[in-house]
């Protein structure tokens, strides 16, 4: 946040159906992870007025594109 930073939500989808019950080098055949890149969020340039915390706010994006995201909706 000091540094004006972007976030870039990122989602994993499949990771549990394919690495689960096998060790952690043995992927499952026919299984696929996909890493799924959300919109950048540029943090608010202003605390926002109705008390929340810029740290809130950017966490609120991040779950709700991430969210999006695997349940293949548009934010």
């Amino acid at each position: 946040i000091d540094n004006r930073l972007p976030v870039l939500p990122t989602a994993v989808r499949g990771s549990f159906a394919t690495l689960a019950k096998q060790p952690w080098w043995r992927l499952s055949r026919g299984r696929q992870i996909e890493i799924l890149f959300c919109d950048l969020i540029q943090p608010p340039t202003v605390p926002q007025l109705d008390g929340s915390t810029v740290v809130e706010t950017l966490l609120e994006a991040t779950r709700e594109q991430i969210a999006a995201a695997l349940t293949g909706v548009e934010a």
